[in-house]
């Protein structure tokens, strides 16, 4: 995509979307690209040393190209509302001139994924669709998302060869549950998953716990999601939602290893050292902007240190970031390296409240434990399976400390390589979905406020 502009108070702020594809590189295709690579231009624009703050931000599931950009007009908007903000860092030395880019990787089963397919006037309300099937070309579209191995594209091909995207069956057939197991060992159980976020479950306990989900959601409207609500399909459509929230959690990790990480170590080698860099990422888009700091197997080396970091709202296990997770002592969370300050220099702010639905509740059904715990924000105990955007970052080794969340009037004194848990239940709170709950209410200005109090 080309420059896009998101107005505000009567200016215009500029960002750049680099697309990417399901294994994390960079697409060839934008028409306002050198040779359809976008990041040439953008590598070339920071090249010559006019910006002194550079952002790189992400969404998380069910973003196709469309849902992308409207929630990046929405966080962009919501930055340019902090004016305070941002006459104080105009006041520094260097001034402020940022260059803003939004990181697009599809996330959105049956979503809108070609420049082609754009109109002018763009609607993401109209263009971007839910996980539903709109033509006879659903399978295909849904092994596209899901699958990456041969393997798994063919048994994901044999069980839905077996149903319609609407049925509910009363159990599976011998075929469709070999089928759904072999899917699950190729695509969702792989090895290099992270200790704290594999999953151990069989065909058969995901079909009776989605037809039992099913069966209790039945004269309900929606389906269980991550942030917006899904027309309900049954049982089919349950398990074909399921694996894609399993599937694009691990394709946030390899895209932010690859792509987001090459970009950020690109953008790192034509600028100088006084350029600063700070991430940003929503959902499991906060694993993308982990990953692309922490490199290949979360330990790959890192020019010079990010500036800082905020995850808002993070689908990611609340213990990634220690050093020695309590649940599984011996063992270190997977992006442990974060606490290290050749990674980041700066303050590392974490949102979390009890009203994101869909990291309260949801978030330990993708991890399938049947450990639901109800722990207070004073509660010493933390869950096995809990994320960030509901506990903040915790475990052993890592600098934490608790705060509310600010109104725009309110100070930050954050410190040097130290998370921050911002209890920002004040703020991030409108019920936006049935399910996803306040899991999308994020573009306040208070939010980017405690983003933009990081920089200095």
């Amino acid at each position: 995509m080309p420059h896009l502009s998101v107005s505000h108070d009567g200016s215009n702020i500029q960002y750049f979307l680099i697309c990417y594809d399901k294994l994390g590189n960079e697409r060839e295709d934008d028409p306002h690209g050198d040779s359809g690579i976008l990041s040439l231009k953008v590598i070339q624009l920071a090249n010559s040393c006019e910006y002194t703050d550079i952002f790189l931000i992400s969404h998380g599931w069910k973003g196709d190209i469309p849902a992308a950009i409207d929630q990046y007009n929405r966080w962009i908007s919501a930055m340019a509302a902090c004016k305070a903000d941002l006459d104080r860092l105009q006041a520094r030395p260097e001034g402020f001139n940022p260059l803003i880019i939004g990181l697009h990787w599809p996330s959105l089963p049956f979503g809108v994924e070609e420049h082609a397919q754009l109109s002018e006037d763009l609607d993401p309300e109209l263009q971007s669709f839910d996980v539903s099937p709109t033509s006879d070309d659903w399978k295909d579209q849904a092994i596209e998302s899901i699958a990456d191995s041969l393997e798994g594209q063919e048994a994901l091909r044999a069980f839905l060869d077996a149903y319609d995207f609407y049925d509910s069956p009363y159990e599976l057939t011998d075929e469709a549950f070999t089928a759904l197991n072999s899917i699950l060992a190729t695509e969702i159980q792989t090895s290099d998953i992270p200790t704290e976020e594999q999953v151990n479950v069989d065909a058969g306990t995901l079909f009776s716990a989605i037809k039992d989900q099913v069966d209790k959601e039945s004269s309900s409207d929606a389906f269980v999601s991550f942030g917006s609500t899904v027309k309900k399909g049954g049982v089919i459509a349950g398990i074909l939602t399921q694996l894609s929230a399993w599937k694009m959690k691990e394709r946030a990790r390899t895209f932010g290893e690859n792509g987001a990480s090459l970009l950020l170590r690109e953008l790192q080698s034509v600028t100088n050292t006084d350029t600063q860099f700070h991430l940003m990422g929503h959902s499991f888009g906060t694993i993308v902007v982990s990953s692309a700091v922490t490199g290949e197997g979360g330990s790959e080396v890192l020019k010079r240190p990010v500036n800082s970091m905020m995850l808002v709202q993070g689908a990611v296990s609340l213990w990634a970031f220690c050093k020695d997770i309590p649940v599984k002592k011996g063992t270190s969370g997977y992006f442990q390296q974060l606490s290290n300050p050749n990674y980041i220099s700066g303050p590392l702010v974490v949102t979390y409240t009890a009203n994101d639905t869909a990291v309260k509740t949801i978030y330990p059904l993708m991890s399938w434990t049947s450990t639901y715990e109800t722990v207070s924000f004073d509660s010493k105990s933390y869950p096995r399976h809990g994320a960030i955007g509901r506990f903040g970052v915790q475990g052993d080794g890592v600098q934490i400390e608790q705060l509310e969340m600010l109104s725009l009037n309110g100070k930050y004194s954050y410190k040097s390589n130290t998370f921050y848990n911002l209890h920002s239940s004040e703020y991030i709170k409108e019920n936006e979905s049935l399910f996803g709950g306040a899991h999308n209410d994020i573009d306040h200005p208070e939010v980017a406020h405690a983003f933009l109090s990081a920089i200095t």
